[in-house]
């Protein structure tokens, strides 16, 4: 008989406070960080762009998509470039992990002299830092140590 009070009386009490478990799971999403979801533009230190990114955000996972239209020996090609990675306080990373021509025509031996083509494909390991007021980006994009390897994103 006691048994059976007890657990009437856990059931009760956990249906008189949902607010309590709603207030839990309420202080845990706080804690997600910054919302960059939405356009960003992206330049670089070497005169690639800007584009146009398009960001998607869920929890601390980060997406971006765009097209670039690179000229590689002498022929125009427009491409599609997706960028996954996450956010975690003021530091984003990101990685290519999608590139694919939309338009134009490349051969493997113009893609492989196109530096432009091979950064938006291959090569990008994004380490940015997010500015205080969450409007700039800023960040290498490759582990070479070059100083002029580094993208922007503006809102």
């Amino acid at each position: 008989m006691t048994l059976c009070f007890l657990l009437s009386l856990m059931g009760t009490l956990t249906l008189s406070y949902p607010s309590l478990v709603a207030q839990d799971k309420g202080d845990s999403s706080s804690a997600a960080g910054p919302k960059l979801g939405g356009k960003w533009l992206l330049s670089a230190r070497l005169g690639a762009g800007p584009y146009v990114v398009m960001f998607t955000q869920s929890a601390n996972k980060l997406r971006g998509d765009f097209a670039a239209e690179v000229s590689c020996a002498g022929k125009d090609v427009k491409m599609s470039i997706t960028l996954e990675g996450d956010v975690s306080g003021n530091l984003v990373r990101l990685r290519a992990t999608r590139g694919r021509i939309l338009s134009g025509n490349m051969d493997s031996d113009q893609a492989q002299s196109c530096s432009e083509y091979q950064v938006l494909t291959n090569t990008v390991d994004f380490r940015g830092q997010l500015s205080a007021d969450g409007k700039t980006i800023v960040g290498t994009y490759d582990e070479t140590g070059d100083p002029t390897h580094v993208w922007r994103f503006t809102r």
